[in-house]
């Protein structure tokens, strides 16, 4: 695989990403680098763990690392996870990055069985390595396919992953890329306003750059 050179600060591609997008803070990710991720393309941002926040934001980021039981008790302690729930329920914008993704799912079975948000039906499993060099954790840069242009990953590319689980959609059609690797998995989610991302575009350069920027342009479309 090709490893793609280091991102430049830029200009957004076209003005109407200038959106104020809400960072959920969950107490389990690095939410510096999501952020910084989003002003390099001249996303506005503020970061909140408060419900009532979150209830009038345009648009919301779940980022997160570590454990999907840890993640959920999190949400649920602070109330966001009705409130993320209830702003899908109005067709709000919501990108889901690493364990943020995992969260979208009914279940998840990593240290135990626990509920998930619910947003994507399925369950969060653990990868499987199929051969002798691949590695769980899964850590570093896989190769995506896209199988939509409706989505986070409107096309082929190369993206840096940190993960030991991965989502498994009920429904196909939920799959927005997939990664060959590991007898090949769910890579990326888009259903309605709701979209997922196994791996880290804040730390996947130009093409995980380009993933934020859509995500911003579909807020902005979504608040005109």
């Amino acid at each position: 695989m090709e490893l793609r050179s280091g991102a430049k600060d830029r200009a957004p591609a076209t003005d109407d990403v200038r959106a104020v997008v809400t960072v959920i803070d969950m107490g389990l990710s690095n939410l510096g680098s999501v952020v910084h991720a989003l002003r390099r393309i001249c996303v506005s941002t503020e970061v909140t763990r408060d419900p009532d926040v979150l209830c009038g934001a345009a648009a919301a980021v779940l980022p997160g690392v570590g454990a999907f039981g840890d993640g959920m008790a999190s949400l649920k302690e602070a109330g966001l996870d009705d409130a993320l729930r209830n702003h899908v329920a109005a067709g709000k914008p919501l990108l889901g990055i690493c364990l943020g993704m995992q969260l979208l799912a009914d279940v998840g079975t990593e240290h135990g069985v626990f509920g998930g948000l619910g947003l994507i039906p399925g369950r969060v499993v653990r990868l499987d390595a199929t051969t002798r060099a691949e590695r769980v954790p899964n850590i570093g840069w896989c190769d995506t396919a896209s199988t939509t242009t409706d989505g986070p990953v409107p096309r082929d590319g190369c993206f840096y992953f940190v993960h030991s689980y991965h989502l498994v959609p009920d429904d196909p059609r939920d799959v927005a890329a997939t990664v060959a690797d590991f007898g090949g998995f769910c890579a990326a989610v888009a259903a309605g306003p709701v979209w997922g991302v196994q791996f880290h575009p804040e730390k996947s350069q130009d093409e995980g750059l380009a993933v934020l920027e859509a995500f911003a342009r579909r807020t902005a479309m979504t608040a005109a």
